[in-house]
Protein backbone atom coordinates (compact mmCIF):
# COMPACT_ATOMS: atom_id res chain seq x y z
CA UNK A 1 0.00 0.00 0.00
CA UNK A 2 1.46 3.35 -0.94
CA UNK A 3 1.35 6.41 1.32
CA UNK A 4 -1.06 8.35 -0.88
CA UNK A 5 -3.68 5.59 -0.59
CA UNK A 6 -3.28 5.48 3.17
CA UNK A 7 -3.60 9.26 3.27
CA UNK A 8 -6.82 9.17 1.20
CA UNK A 9 -8.40 6.66 3.59
CA UNK A 10 -7.36 8.72 6.63
CA UNK A 11 -8.97 11.80 5.10
CA UNK A 12 -12.14 9.81 4.42
CA UNK A 13 -12.16 8.65 8.05
CA UNK A 14 -11.97 12.26 9.21
CA UNK A 15 -14.78 13.25 6.84
CA UNK A 16 -16.97 10.53 8.35
CA UNK A 17 -16.04 11.15 11.98
CA UNK A 18 -19.72 11.37 12.96
CA UNK A 19 -20.25 7.80 11.76
CA UNK A 20 -16.90 6.15 12.50
CA UNK A 21 -15.58 5.47 15.98
CA UNK A 22 -11.96 6.40 16.69
CA UNK A 23 -11.70 3.24 18.79
CA UNK A 24 -12.05 1.10 15.64
CA UNK A 25 -10.17 3.39 13.26
CA UNK A 26 -7.98 0.60 11.84
CA UNK A 27 -11.04 -1.48 10.92
CA UNK A 28 -12.74 1.48 9.24
CA UNK A 29 -9.59 2.33 7.29
CA UNK A 30 -9.39 -1.30 6.12
CA UNK A 31 -13.02 -1.19 4.98
CA UNK A 32 -12.57 2.13 3.19
CA UNK A 33 -9.49 0.80 1.42
CA UNK A 34 -11.21 -2.39 0.30
CA UNK A 35 -14.54 -1.01 -0.85
CA UNK A 36 -13.37 2.34 -2.17
CA UNK A 37 -14.28 5.95 -1.56
CA UNK A 38 -17.42 6.11 -3.70
CA UNK A 39 -19.07 3.03 -2.17
CA UNK A 40 -18.09 4.16 1.33
CA UNK A 41 -19.74 7.53 0.74
CA UNK A 42 -22.86 5.82 -0.62
CA UNK A 43 -23.10 3.68 2.53
CA UNK A 44 -22.51 6.72 4.74
CA UNK A 45 -25.29 8.59 2.95
CA UNK A 46 -27.62 5.64 3.40
CA UNK A 47 -26.80 5.44 7.11
CA UNK A 48 -27.38 9.17 7.58
CA UNK A 49 -30.71 8.99 5.78
CA UNK A 50 -32.14 5.69 7.04
CA UNK A 51 -30.57 5.11 10.43
CA UNK A 52 -32.03 5.72 13.85
CA UNK A 53 -28.58 4.82 15.18
CA UNK A 54 -26.47 6.09 12.30
CA UNK A 55 -23.14 4.71 13.59
CA UNK A 56 -24.52 1.20 14.04
CA UNK A 57 -26.17 1.20 10.63
CA UNK A 58 -22.99 2.46 8.98
CA UNK A 59 -20.95 -0.31 10.63
CA UNK A 60 -23.54 -2.91 9.64
CA UNK A 61 -23.52 -1.72 6.02
CA UNK A 62 -19.71 -1.78 5.93
CA UNK A 63 -19.61 -5.34 7.33
CA UNK A 64 -22.16 -6.44 4.77
CA UNK A 65 -20.20 -4.85 1.92
CA UNK A 66 -16.91 -6.33 3.16
CA UNK A 67 -18.48 -9.79 3.04
CA UNK A 68 -19.19 -9.24 -0.66
CA UNK A 69 -15.68 -7.96 -1.33
CA UNK A 70 -14.06 -11.03 0.25
CA UNK A 71 -16.34 -13.48 -1.55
Amino acid sequence: MDNSKLYDEDVLFLELKDLASEEFRAWYIKCFYNIGRQKTLELASQAMTDGKDKKKLFSFLLKKEMAHVKA
